[in-house]
């Protein structure tokens, strides 16, 4: 049976261990509500409602107001400016993905890389898009799901997109 002085060893080295856990977590958590607090109050003050908002990588934001057919991006939203994407202008949107392949001994197809994951918005007017970067290599190492992002949100766009385009039918 443990002793008193090891059972309190153990008992602090757990703690010690869990400590930068739980600091992180309460800071990703007050970063995260910070961030939908002031896209909150940019929707407000352009009177967009969300339907639809996600935050990833503490870093970017995306939010849509379905009935005004407007999309909200920031890239960077400790930074960086919101953007709004009128989609009544939007005709189109697909995902870009840029990968590469790294072969190995052995291995014929090799390792599929992604380098960047883009939203194309393709604007009414020839040849005029709009990106909205979803993930990019270089500044980040691994992905996080940012490919099934990119596709629930290529979906949401262009659900909307056919939507306007019935209620303009009517």
């Amino acid at each position: 049976m443990l002793d008193t002085v090891s059972l309190v060893f153990v008992v602090v080295m757990i703690i010690a261990f869990a400590i930068p856990f739980v600091i992180h977590h309460k800071k990703n958590t007050r970063r995260q509500a910070q961030a939908k607090a002031r896209m909150s109050a940019y929707a407000r003050m352009h009177n967009l409602s969300f339907h639809f908002m996600e935050i990833w990588r503490n870093q970017y934001f995306l939010g849509m107001d379905e009935e005004k057919c407007k999309l909200v991006y920031i890239e960077d939203i400790a930074k960086g400016d919101p953007f709004i994407i009128d989609l009544h202008h939007v005709n189109g949107v697909h995902v870009d993905e840029k990968s590469r392949r790294i072969k190995s001994q052995g291995d014929s197809r090799g390792h599929k890389i992604i380098d960047q994951i883009d939203l194309i918005l393709e604007s009414e007017i020839p040849g005029q898009r709009q990106k909205i970067e979803i993930y990019d290599g270089e500044k980040f190492s691994c992905l996080i799901n940012e490919l099934v992002l990119a596709n629930t949100w290529e979906q949401r766009i262009r659900q909307t997109i056919i939507q306007k385009s019935l209620k303009v039918q009517e």
